[in-house]
C-alpha cells in the first residue's frame, strides 16, 4: 500500500479505519450498514478503479459479520500512511476534506 493508491484522503477513512480496527477487521458496511463511500478502501477511491478485494485490502467482500484480518492490516496500514497531518493538505474546496501531499 502506498499513498498514490488513493485518489484522495479524507479525515472520515481515518474513523472508518479506526472503526474497522475496534471491530477486528469486520466490513463496516455489514456491521453498520454504512456506505461504502466512507472506507478509503472503495473502489471509487482507488487509483485503478478497483474494488477492495481486486486490490488486495480484504478478503470478505460482501460477507457479513466475518473478522478479516487482510482487512484489519489494511485499516492498520492505511492510518500509518495517513495519521500523520503534516502529510495531508486541507482541501480549500471543502472544509472536511485533504488532498494527498505527494512527495
Amino acid at each position: 500500500m502506498k499513498k498514490s493508491d488513493f485518489l484522495e484522503h479524507k479525515t472520515e477513512y481515518i474513523e472508518t479505519c479506526e472503526a474497522i480496527i475496534k471491530h477486528e477487521g469486520m466490513c463496516l458496511q455489514f456491521l453498520t450498514s454504512i456506505s461504502c463511500g466512507y472506507c478509503p478502501f472503495d473502489a471509487t477511491n482507488a487509483e485503478n478503479n478497483d474494488n477492495c478485494t481486486a486490490n488486495g485490502y480484504c478478503d470478505s467482500y460482501s460477507k457479513r459479520n466475518v473478522k478479516d484480518e487482510t482487512l484489519l492490516k489494511s485499516a492498520s496500514n492505511y492510518l500509518k500512511l495517513f495519521r500523520d497531518k503534516q502529510e495531508i493538505e486541507k482541501d480549500h474546496r471543502s472544509p472536511d476534506r485533504y488532498i494527498i501531499v505527494v512527495e
